[in-house]
């Protein structure tokens, strides 16, 4: 039997990303146990790209952190190729 992944974080740029992942892991069976980390305030100026950047290590050191000994966890970071 397939071990299932107990937590899933998703770090993306903007709420259509965090929904396009959000939708493609519940349609697969891994809708559960999803935790979605913060947007960047609107109007706050900057990129997405540079947000997610910026959160990548805190993100990484919490998920690792947060594990216990038989726990499992993926962070699925996602950026789009656009600069602006």
């Amino acid at each position: 039997m397939q071990k299932r992944i107990a937590n899933k974080i998703i770090l993306a740029e903007d709420r259509e990303q965090q929904n396009l992942v959000r939708r493609y892991l519940e349609r697969c069976g891994h809708g559960e146990e999803l935790r979605l980390v913060s947007l960047p305030a609107k109007g706050a100026g900057g990129s997405g790209e540079k947000y997610v950047r910026d959160q990548y290590a805190k993100q990484v050191q919490a998920t690792r952190s947060s594990l216990g000994r038989k726990a499992s966890a993926i962070l699925i970071v996602i950026i789009d190729a656009d600069m602006e």
